[in-house]
């Protein structure tokens, strides 16, 4: 994971879409034969337009890197198109990114999304809902590519919406957990800065007794 964080190609694409030097803080992952899926956005506030994630543009993304073929197979991302600018997660039309292996996605973490894409077997891949995949019968759909992998990133722009997100971070207990065991050598730091990347750590021992901690999703006061 370490390699891709900082890789020159990774790191000039966030770069161009945030339009500024990108930072990342310690927020990745390697997902194995998940099998989850339901829409949801990801961001601090998710569902609430009336807090500060919604105020102004959202500089926090999600890079995905897919090793399996979404092209001619279920198993992708499923987005809802401009679903980044409203907080109603029913809200836009789905589509399925037919990624192939090796293939780079990039969303905002406002974005309504679900993993596991289910897409009908015959003629033009049409996504499923969600909500209905698994009464579609597998006869009809397209089965995944084996095994769901996939290396999951996030990078932001330095400001006050990447500081609610790291601060909403710290209430959650998986991340606490990566960061607790994570290691970032010294080389990392010029490997970064060569790529333009800006690295921040952001947990400190004393984070622990500061931060109330939950395995499920909650909103941070505002």
């Amino acid at each position: 994971v370490g390699d891709l964080v900082t890789h020159p190609g990774v790191v000039s694409l966030v770069s161009t879409i945030l339009g500024t030097e990108p930072t990342y803080f310690g927020d990745s992952n390697i997902s194995i034969r998940s099998v989850g899926r339901g829409y949801h956005k990801d961001n601090a506030d998710r569902y609430d337009a009336s807090a500060p994630d919604w105020q102004s543009d959202y500089p926090v993304v999600r890079v995905g890197v897919y090793l399996q073929d979404h092209n001619h197979h279920s198993g992708g991302l499923n987005v809802r198109k401009g679903s980044h600018r409203t907080a109603n997660v029913r809200k836009g039309s789905t589509r399925y990114l037919r990624t192939q292996v090796g293939d780079v996605a990039v969303w905002s973490l406002r974005a309504t999304h679900s993993a596991n894409g289910v897409v009908l077997r015959f003629g033009k891949p049409i996504p499923v809902a969600p909500g209905v995949a698994a009464r579609i019968p597998k006869k009809l759909t397209r089965q995944p590519d084996g095994d769901r992998i996939g290396v999951f990133l996030t990078y932001g722009e330095h400001g006050p919406h990447l500081d609610r997100y790291i601060s909403y971070l710290k209430t959650r207990d998986y991340q606490r957990k990566n960061w607790t065991e994570s290691v970032w050598p010294t080389a990392s730091y010029a490997k970064a800065e060569s790529s333009g990347l800006k690295l921040l750590w952001p947990w400190e021992p004393n984070d622990a007794a500061d931060n109330a901690s939950f395995e499920e999703y909650r909103q941070l006061p505002y």
